[in-house]
């Protein structure tokens, strides 16, 4: 019993609340919610998608411009593309293909945009012009100029403030507006795109072979001599380890720029490499390398390409590196450095490609097209928000049966567990390309009759027959024979796909933020977390029900 309190007593049942009921979070201050907003995606220049690529690529679309690009592309949280070719035009593009507006900055542009929080895209130019155009128009609605090549993206920090690397040596901080804060003067020219890790500390190399460090408000933090000019990086780590690329791999400590470790590349990094989830970062060499390597330093695998490389690599949420190649491919690697797919373009890319929130694959060429590529296996159905549910696959080789979870497989431990969870779909043989697009996740809960399952803040239920029934309280449980270890603690979707009889008094909620109570056959809206205090509600007396479940419920008046 006392574990048993003292686990209620962890809920923080109203911060749970408020957390339900807030509206989404920006993927970082400063930074436009998207997709792709910036250079490899963040800050830290991770290059994680949070989305899965394609694991055979096909074409969807392409838009003919009339130069090539080098430039990647960014994607705002509509699917709207923005893509600079190198003849200095800038375009914004729908999610299907047609352009929406177009703006001649009559100079080269070869570094990456940005779209801030302000609805602003920034670009770097060639002519040493940073513009700022409106995401709706592409009219300008600033410029700063450098009287210095601009040859690298900018970065933003989370109150707005813009790093912009010159290729004088200077790395300029702008206000949100544009107007000039400060200047951080390196001795040598700046050529990849600085990086912001924890506490806006941003970091940046030159062409003097030194590794800087800079704070926001005007001085710097550390400097660190390597042996060459920095070519690629860095990129941040999420334990604070800053990594910067030569013709040798440098692990730095983020908060004194002590080198932790370096390892010999055997040829130079031209642009910034990506970090997985795991710690693993993957490069890119000028002699056509694509390299994994441990967070601490170790090789893990190489593979050749047939050209030259000169784009970063990118990883998919299915743990699939996309890399574009001076041979003219598009590469999909496995985890294990292995082709799983490739798409040829008519000419070599030289620019990073991009992952958008719908699986799409957005990358740029010589051959003056800019591509998107798309799956080209089967349109397989995942599960939806509230329940388990979309097509089953099944495993030739195994015979085990999974249902799609957010790109993931997750093995049906039985087909008990498969009836209770109403997964009544016939399985469909995966081939091996699926096997790979999905990755095998956790598996699902074995569940039976007898079974107690809780979600994370939820009631507690015993499964019987093929219906949950609440155990209200502590009494209740004991008194049914049970035991709070007995207690599964199961996922949302698993919960909402198990069948609950709703009875008079029940709080309620589904995929969406709102709770609400069951009165009169009807659902009424608890409008405010304040309103569900003074009733005296608890977040553990809330149910999750699918949103079938709930929209079968007629909508009555709000309480308030």
């Amino acid at each position: 019993m006392v574990n048993y309190m003292r686990l209620l007593r962890s809920l923080l049942p109203m911060i749970a609340l408020a957390l339900a009921l807030a509206p989404g979070l920006a993927l970082a201050a400063g930074l436009a919610p998207g997709a792709w907003p910036m250079h490899q995606r963040d800050g830290r220049h991770t290059g994680q998608a949070s989305s899965s690529g394609p694991t055979d690529p096909q074409l969807a679309w392409y838009f003919l411009t009339d130069a090539p690009f080098t430039a990647g592309a960014v994607i705002d949280a509509q699917g709207t593309l923005y893509i600079s070719a190198d003849d200095g035009i800038v375009r914004a593009l729908h999610p299907q293909g047609h352009e929406l507006w177009k703006r001649e900055l009559k100079t080269a542009v070869h570094a990456t945009p940005l779209l801030t929080d302000r609805g602003e895209l920034l670009v770097a130019a060639r002519n040493g012009v940073l513009y700022a155009l409106a995401t709706t128009d592409g009219v300008t609605k600033w410029s700063f100029a450098t009287g210095s090549d601009l040859l690298a993206s900018p970065a933003v920090a989370s109150d707005g403030q813009i790093a912009l690397p010159a290729e004088s040596g200077e790395l300029i901080i702008l206000r949100p507006d544009g107007t000039e804060h400060q200047r951080h003067r390196s001795g040598g020219a700046i050529r990849s795109a600085p990086a912001v890790g924890a506490d806006d500390v941003v970091y940046w190399g030159a062409d003097n072979s030194i590794a800087y460090a800079g704070s926001l408000g005007g001085s710097l933090v550390w400097t660190s001599l390597l042996d060459a000019p920095i070519t690629a990086g860095p990129v941040v780590a999420a334990d604070g380890t800053v990594y910067f690329f030569t013709s040798k791999l440098w692990a730095l400590d983020g908060a004194n720029g002590g080198v932790r470790w370096q390892t010999d590349l055997g040829s130079r990094v031209l642009s910034t490499p990506a970090l997985a989830t795991d710690g693993t970062i993957y490069l890119t060499t000028e002699d056509g390398r694509v390299a994994a390597y441990t967070s601490a330093g170790s090789l893990r695998w190489t593979y050749q390409t047939g050209g030259s490389l000169r784009t970063s690599p990118i990883v998919g949420a299915n743990a699939l590196v996309y890399v574009s190649a001076g041979d003219s491919l598009v590469y999909v690697l496995g985890a294990a450095g292995n082709v799983v797919g490739t798409f040829k373009t008519l000419d070599g890319v030289w620019a990073s490609p991009a992952l958008g929130a719908d699986g799409r694959l957005y990358v740029g060429g010589r051959d003056k097209r800019f591509y998107a590529l798309r799956e080209g296996g089967r349109d397989l159905g995942q599960s939806p928000p509230d329940r388990l549910g979309g097509d089953l696959l099944r495993d030739p080789a195994t015979g085990k049966v999974y249902v799609l979870i957010d790109g993931a497989r997750r093995h049906i431990p039985d087909p008990g567990t498969q009836l209770l969870l109403r997964l009544t779909s016939v399985s469909k043989a995966a081939t091996p390309l699926e096997l790979v697009r999905y990755p095998e996740g956790l598996p699902l809960p074995t569940l039976k009759t007898g079974s107690l399952v809780r979600s994370a803040h939820g009631p507690v239920y015993a499964l019987q027959g093929s219906q949950r029934v609440w155990i209200a309280s502590l009494a209740a449980l004991i008194a049914g024979g049970y035991q709070w270890d007995q207690v599964q603690t199961v996922a949302d979707r698993v919960m909402g796909s198990l069948p609950l009889e709703i009875e008079a008094g029940y709080l309620v909620k589904a995929s969406g933020a709102e709770v609400y109570l069951i009165e009169g056959g009807k659902r009424r809206w608890i409008t405010t977390g304040a309103v569900f205090a003074a009733r005296g509600y608890r977040w553990d007396q809330v149910h999750f029900v699918s949103d079938a479940d709930l929209g079968a419920i007629p909508l009555g008046d709000p309480i308030s």
